[in-house]
């Protein structure tokens, strides 16, 4: 009998015990990270821009974070780079998923692959609206009616989410960045100089960062608002700022290079964020670990953003004068570690859980959805830890643990029923 068959043989028990939404992402210390994104996390060593460095590359060359070895020849779609980051220049939120990074990330979380990552960054969703795109057109021009926006960014936030569901099963702790807008950029300000039409898109990726933090919230994780501190360091469509101060070193944020030892804000593209404007992105991601996770990873100073750009430290600390601290970019809907026998990690044991391990009975694999206790197969030892922690909440990270306390009555009814269809169901 297969696993779709067991479900609609136990749907009527499912239906019955119902639903109840809560829960979050599991909470341990640990600085293994992996990756999932475009070009602003694919190494900028392997795409043209090796006179600069990205996030992933400053804490990765620094023994910040252990982002897996450096390798030329990962198989596809990783290609060059870290083997733990498997975002691609060009990557969007649909590509994320066809393209293979959240599977591909995915299969190496679980220990019994070696790699054992416990945390985990998605940042995705800036080339949905890249210069030139069918959507960035339409929208600025207003060719593109509202309703046809919605339906776009609605499609943006289900690939977001789609990825998320992908790797959130495994335990892994996630944080997800919400969408930066492409028109910061000198490049997009030149070909696109109207101000009020770049606020068009704007508003669109705002439409999908609210549904990212949606997102987040029902999935219990960690949100680093990229576009919120985007927003404090250059200011508004209608007058950006043109500097930064990082270590009393004026930034400038209309200002291109093409070598190091730059104050300028980026590459030469015009597109990408020069090593110093990473370093701060990357001081964002890791705070969103630490403030959602207590992943204990440390900052980068200010000096030391400087220093890989190769420029000297201006005396005193700036940067925080104008951004605040990065904590104020982040916004966690993290909770306490996962509790014995949810199997989808949504904070509740109940017949979610129980549709999970149906859907995949007797599967083997360590990635299989349902395998409670992590034996890499799902039979009836998973439905008694299910059985056996029946209707327990995770609680809030800090707050105390509210269990409810079902019946035993209605406990072992659960277990003797989904035992007994598991082991006649093994017969067959």
């Amino acid at each position: 009998m297969t696993g779709r068959q067991v479900l609609v043989c136990l749907r009527p028990l499912i239906a019955s015990l119902g639903v109840i939404c809560a829960g979050a992402t599991a909470c341990n210390a640990g600085v293994t990270l992996g990756v999932m994104g475009d070009s602003l996390s694919d190494e900028y060593k392997y795409n043209s821009r090796a006179y600069a460095q990205n996030w992933v590359e400053q804490f990765a060359n620094n023994n910040i974070v252990n982002v897996g070895a450096n390798v030329l020849n990962n198989p596809a779609p990783r290609l060059q780079g870290f083997n733990q980051n498997w975002a691609r220049s060009g990557a969007t939120s649909s590509t994320v998923l066809s393209g293979g990074q959240a599977t591909g990330l995915a299969a190496q979380i679980p220990n019994a692959g070696g790699y054992g990552i416990d945390y985990g960054v998605l940042l995705i969703g800036a080339n949905d609206f890249a210069p030139g795109s069918t959507a960035y057109n339409s929208i600025y021009s207003s060719t593109w009616n509202q309703s046809q926006i919605n339906s776009y960014v609605n499609s943006v936030v289900g690939n977001i989410t789609t990825a998320l569901a992908d790797v959130l099963p495994t335990g892994i702790k996630m944080v997800v960045a919400t969408v930066p807008d492409y028109g910061i950029a000198p490049a997009v300000q030149a070909g696109y100089p109207d101000p009020a039409k770049r606020q068009l898109v704007a508003n669109a990726v705002a439409q999908v960062n609210a549904g990212i933090k949606a997102t987040a919230q029902a999935d219990h994780i960690v949100v680093a608002d990229l576009s919120a501190l985007i927003g404090a360091t250059f200011g508004p469509e209608s007058g950006f700022h043109t500097t930064v101060s990082i270590g009393n070193v004026p930034i400038y944020l209309n200002q291109t290079t093409s070598s190091s030892s730059s104050q300028a804000g980026f590459c030469s593209d015009g597109i990408h964020a020069y090593t110093t404007l990473q370093g701060v992105l990357g001081n964002l991601l890791v705070q969103a670990l630490d403030t959602g996770y207590n992943a204990g990873i440390p900052l980068f100073s200010e000096a030391q953003i400087l220093s890989h750009a190769g420029l000297t430290y201006g005396g005193s600390d700036t940067l925080a004068a104008t951004l605040g601290p990065y904590s104020n970019y982040v916004i966690s809907y993290a909770s306490a570690p996962p509790i014995t026998g949810d199997a989808n990690n949504d904070g509740i044991v109940n017949g979610q859980d129980i549709a999970l391990a149906a859907s995949n009975w007797l599967q083997v694999g360590s990635n299989r959805g349902g395998d409670v206790n992590g034996d890499g197969f799902v039979n009836g030892q998973d439905i008694a830890l299910v059985a056996s922690n029946w209707l327990q909440v995770r609680p809030a990270l800090g707050a105390a643990a509210a269990v409810p306390e079902p019946s035993a009555l209605g406990l072992g009814v659960v277990a003797s029923l989904m035992l007994g269809a598991g082991w006649r169901l093994r017969r067959l």
